[in-house]
């Protein structure tokens, strides 16, 4: 997927596309968020969060600005003794441990950007972030991320534009000319 538009008309169907939507996601991917108060930012990264287990309920963090979740995969879900069944390779090599809830919103500067620490989440390997007002990132926004645009259209319906950035490789750019 590189870039997709998609109507949808209830939040039963934001929340299938947020599914199979993160199927696609790997560890340290970062999704940014876009779109007006009330287009659907908040239920989609919810329902991202119900995708990966998290039982909590997520609320936007407009105050707290970062709510951070553990997702416990399947094999932590595991009693003692089927643990111990299991052949230690089966276990996933990169397992995602963390989701990230940001939402910039009250960010006046980029500096105040800066200020909460956004560096260093937006590197951490193990970890889904998603960011809510992505626009105030500023210079800090990453080469690789999923940028999803939100637009009301009204009370039910709205148009999600999910777009894919990859960072790309400068020497593989320069071997190609060759």
């Amino acid at each position: 997927m590189k870039k997709k538009t998609i109507n949808v008309q209830s939040e039963g169907e934001t929340k299938i596309l947020a599914e199979s939507f993160i199927e696609y996601v790997q560890n340290g991917a970062i999704i940014l968020l876009y779109g007006d108060l009330g287009s659907g930012k908040t239920t989609f990264v919810q329902h991202i969060a119900k995708a990966l287990g998290i039982e909590k309920p997520v609320l936007s963090p407009t105050f707290p600005i970062i709510k951070q979740y553990v997702i416990l995969s399947r094999f932590d879900k595991l009693t003692v003794n089927s643990a111990k069944e299991l052949d230690s390779s089966a276990k996933p090599q990169n397992d995602i441990r963390i989701f990230y809830h940001i939402d910039l919103y009250r960010m006046e500067t980029e500096q105040d950007v800066q200020n909460i620490g956004i560096q260093d989440i937006l590197t951490e390997p193990n970890a889904i972030i998603a960011i809510e007002w992505a626009e105030k990132l500023g210079s800090l926004l990453p080469k690789k991320r999923w940028d999803i645009h939100f637009e009301y259209v009204d009370e039910f319906k709205r148009k999600i534009t999910i777009e894919k950035f990859e960072a790309r490789n400068p020497k593989s750019e320069t071997n190609s000319n060759v």
